[in-house]
């Protein structure tokens, strides 16, 4: 569900439409001619992460910051 506002509805509503974004339904702040904002609901990560979790299965090449060979460059025509 969607529901449009403009400032002064914005205002006087703002604890009704944050809540009811939350619940899924996204509120759009608008005033004749242009869009100033849009809420919705942000879900919360499923799980924490855990530092370290795949440590070593990552590497990084000796030469990732070499200087590229002149056929990656662009010609300079």
């Amino acid at each position: 569900m969607t529901i449009t506002v403009n400032k002064q509805e914005f205002q006087e509503r703002i604890d009704e439409l944050l809540l009811l974004a939350e619940g899924g339904t996204e509120v759009y702040l608008h005033d004749p001619g242009r869009l100033h904002l849009r809420i919705s609901h942000a879900p919360q990560p499923q799980s924490k992460r855990i530092l370290g979790l795949h440590e070593g299965q990552g590497w990084m090449s000796e030469d990732f910051d070499a200087p590229l060979p002149a056929e990656y460059l662009p010609s300079e025509e």
